[in-house]
């Protein structure tokens, strides 16, 4: 039921982790998860009930727009026994879009009404967050301490929690609960900000991986070191992009490798000296173009000069945009 008593809130009762609410007729009602169901206002009314017909009637509720009982509202005696005719209850209009689809005021509890039924969601699946997602620290210096930006927890039903661990191939990995202190694993809830931590290696053009998992989820966050600082490194160490001068079917490549090959077949037609590589992704992981590539340059040129970018921006807004071939033709 979509409601509230005197002890827990209607927005505290209902599953989190979705994002589209739909009628039995497929309307969407809200499409961006609680926050909009509680927001004052519907993209659609509820209106079908559980045969299809649709209802333009009174709704118990006992909550207000935002999905809350703070006490002042009345709800029949928290719905729990017999009410008399003179006591009421906030309720709202299942033909409604605006904050009166909850929320229009008072009703006698002497008259029988209808509720909001909403589907629930396995307790094992409320208890997954959504997805973390971290930016890759490109082109670091060597073993400095890396700091991801801040990450909010959502997903998870309202009261449920998860416990969240790290793992690394090197570099110490940590994280922070709401700027607590560091640590590898902890337990998180719904509207927590995690930061992680992890250094970078000690080599150059190398990285560390940090395995982050929460319950059934789990992302990767590598931090990459770039060129030697030798001074030679910095003054000279450029590399070349090009764009190909041929247009070759994607179905064919035979895989990131062959795309590979096809970027190095382009580079030795003129005698272009060098190792070449496809900037493309495959599914997995390590063949992600940001892990392929390589980052022991400190400045990206078109085969003309142009810079494209400096060490740290491949993955940013670009200099110059990748427009030579490898006979510099644009």
């Amino acid at each position: 039921m979509i409601g509230s008593d005197k002890s827990v809130n209607a927005a505290d009762r209902i599953p989190w982790n979705w994002g589209r609410m739909v009628n039995l007729g497929g309307t969407t009602i809200v499409s961006g998860g609680i926050a909009d169901l509680f927001d004052g206002t519907l993209d659609n009314p509820v209106l079908v009930d559980d045969k299809g017909t649709q209802r333009f009637d009174s709704v118990w509720t006992g909550a207000s727009i935002a999905g809350g009982n703070d006490g002042s509202i009345s709800n029949c005696n928290n719905f729990q026994s017999t009410p008399s005719p003179s006591q009421a209850s906030q309720a709202g209009w299942a033909n409604s879009s605006t904050s009166s689809w909850i929320a229009a005021g008072n009703m006698s509890c002497g008259d029988n009404r209808r509720i909001y039924c909403i589907e629930n969601i396995d307790a094992a699946i409320d208890t997954t967050p959504n997805a973390i997602s971290l930016d890759y620290k490109i082109q670091v210096p060597p073993q400095s301490r890396q700091i991801s930006d801040a990450v909010l927890i959502s997903g998870m039903s309202a009261g449920a929690t998860q416990t969240l661990t790290v793992s690394a191939t090197g570099g110490t990995p940590t994280f922070k609960i709401n700027g607590g202190a560091e640590v590898t694993s902890g337990s998180i809830r719904n509207g927590d900000s995690i930061v992680f931590l992890m250094s970078a290696p000690a080599s150059s053009n190398s990285s560390n991986i940090m395995t982050i998992t929460a319950g059934p989820v789990s992302t990767k966050w590598r931090v990459w070191t770039g060129a030697s600082s030798s001074i030679l490194n910095i003054l000279f160490r450029t590399k070349r992009v090009f764009v190909t001068a041929t247009d070759p079917n994607g179905a064919n490549f035979g895989g990131v490798a062959g795309a590979d090959a096809v970027c190095q077949s382009a580079a030795n037609s003129v005698l272009m000296l060098g190792t070449f590589k496809a900037i493309i992704s495959g599914i997995a992981e390590s063949e992600w173009a940001i892990n392929r590539v390589g980052y022991n340059w400190t400045e990206l040129q078109l085969v003309d000069g142009t810079t494209v970018a400096y060490a740290g921006g491949l993955w940013s807004t670009l200099l110059s945009p990748i427009v030579k071939t490898q006979t510099g033709v644009t």
